[in-house]
């Protein structure tokens, strides 16, 4: 990069770190971030402010709390943020991966049972709202099979194929080889009805060959 290049860019950057948006957004991300938790027993949801009411979260809470696990979640509406093509889930729970541990350790599936009630329960509201205001969402889940592996599931269609892709989910995700790095950008799966199959999409590749074609 030629030096009165780097230069312009640097002085870019300063400029919108120096500027009310920048300013305005460091704000907004201190306080959202007041309701995001960690811990091996945490379920985080980020999702966008209209989705979900107050109550909604709570009864989510109350529901996982049962199940000594908490709820962390995170309002990112008027956050500035990327969109990765088709591959970036808006709407999404992420299940560390001590959960997706535990979930594979317990024969009974009652904990996974909960955990589809809570997503299947949370994506009926969103459907319906975002249904009535015309707004397409990309909702789903993060499975973290392990430190370095992680892989987005998109939710999708009918109640029917959203129950069906959690019922299967767990059974594809066992098959899944773990990664030796850590990807910048998670796979992405989501369920076609009509081959009865899971779809997976190597987010990172496709990202390289487009830029390659637009090189």
């Amino acid at each position: 990069m030629k030096s009165e290049t780097k230069k312009e860019l640097l002085n870019t950057v300063q400029e919108f770190m120096n500027s009310d948006i920048y300013k305005e957004q460091e704000k907004l991300l201190e306080e959202r971030s007041k309701t995001l938790k960690s811990g091996a027993d945490v379920i985080h949801l980020t999702y966008l402010g209209h989705q979900l009411e107050d109550s909604d979260l709570k009864e989510i809470e109350e529901i996982l709390k049962k199940e000594n696990l908490q709820l962390s979640s995170y309002n990112k509406s008027g956050i500035i943020y990327n969109l990765i093509d088709d591959y970036t889930l808006t709407t999404f729970f992420v299940i560390s991966y001590q959960i997706y541990q535990l979930l594979n350790e317990v024969k009974s599936n009652a904990l996974w049972d909960i955990l589809k009630y809570v997503i299947l329960k949370t994506w009926n509201k969103i459907n319906t709202r975002t249904h009535i205001a015309n707004e397409k969402i990309k909702f789903g889940i993060t499975v973290n099979l392990d430190e370095k592996t992680r892989i987005n599931v998109q939710i999708e269609g009918s109640e029917k194929l959203a129950s069906e892709t959690l019922d299967k989910v767990l059974t594809y995700l066992k098959t899944q080889e773990r990664n030796t790095d850590k990807k910048m950008f998670p796979d992405y799966i989501n369920y076609d009805e009509k081959k009865g199959a899971f779809v997976k999409i190597d987010v990172a590749n496709k990202i390289r060959k487009k830029a390659n074609r637009n090189s």
